[in-house]
């Protein structure tokens, strides 16, 4: 009868391999200690290698960065930033908004841009002498822009701007009324005193009767001792008289016509002589007489 064999169990077999191995020792070569050493150093070297191209990659990048933010702060300040559509609309809704106001706000407006830095009552009662009595009369303030001076004119006038042959200027005159006028014209910076004089003579009373004063006569009519000029007139029908003065500011030549009817002498010379006191230039804050 033969004996059946029975395998030893899982534990002593686990048991006597590892004494089996326990005992078995290997001995590497000096061959293959040298490749696994250089293996090693490369590994290492490479590992140094990746961090450096890590650590310069870091700076460059840190370098691009300050590179580029340095570039958006001077294109900040050569261009203003973009405004949307919807904003610029949005501030021009509210520009309109804000000067929305009243006619009668509007008309104020109006008048305080057209008066500028002038500070004259935009009317004032004064006393003058008509045919021989005293009386009193609301005159109102005439400051035109495009003019160097302001003055006063009676309740009733008007003031007109005008342009004419490169000349300007203002037409004084009543509404409604021919009884007289004034105008005042600037001529053109470096115009001479002869151009002056002769558009004068030529333009204006080439079709009238009239005389140059003399120092004499322009004393004996008190003329303005601000007149460098002076020229006495009446039309063809001695119906009217005018007189004209000549005179210069800031290097620029211009003439004060007045004419008016004769049977109105009196009352429109006063008038016309306070329009002339009343006279303020705009740069000086003076008076023709000052």
């Amino acid at each position: 009868m033969k004996k059946q064999l029975v395998p030893p169990n899982s534990e002593k077999r686990e048991e006597s391999i590892k004494q089996l191995f326990h005992h078995f020792y290997i001995e590497p070569t000096d061959e293959f200690k040298e490749k696994s050493f250089q293996k090693a150093l490369a590994g290492i070297e490479l590992a140094r290698n990746k961090e450096r191209r890590k650590k310069a990659a870091s700076k460059l990048q840190l370098v691009f960065s300050f590179a580029a933010a340095a570039a958006v702060c001077i294109l900040l300040m050569i261009f203003p930033p973009f405004q949307t559509n919807e904003t610029k609309e949005d501030g021009q809704h509210s520009d309109q908004q804000s000067i929305l106001m009243s006619p009668q706000q509007s008309q104020n407006a109006e008048k305080e841009e057209e008066k500028g830095d002038i500070n004259r009552p935009e009317s004032i009662e004064m006393t003058i002498s008509l045919e021989g009595m005293e009386e009193k009369e609301l005159y109102h303030l005439v400051n035109i822009k495009q003019l160097p001076f302001t003055t006063y004119i009676p309740d009733r006038w008007q003031a007109e701007y005008i342009e004419e042959k490169n000349l300007i200027g203002a037409k004084l005159i009543a509404v409604n009324e021919k009884y007289g006028e004034v105008d005042v014209m600037f001529f053109p910076k470096g115009t001479s005193l002869g151009d002056a004089e002769n558009y004068i003579t030529d333009e204006l009373l080439g079709n009238v009767s009239y005389k140059v004063l003399s120092a004499e006569e322009e004393e004996k009519r008190n003329i303005p001792d601000w007149s460098l000029r002076s020229f006495h007139y009446e039309n063809v029908e001695q119906t009217r008289t005018g007189e004209i003065y000549l005179s210069e500011h800031n290097r620029q030549y211009f003439y004060i016509q007045r004419e008016f009817a004769n049977e109105a002498l009196e009352g429109w010379g006063s008038r016309t002589t306070t329009i002339l006191e009343q006279w303020e230039w705009k740069d000086t804050k003076k008076g023709l007489w000052d």
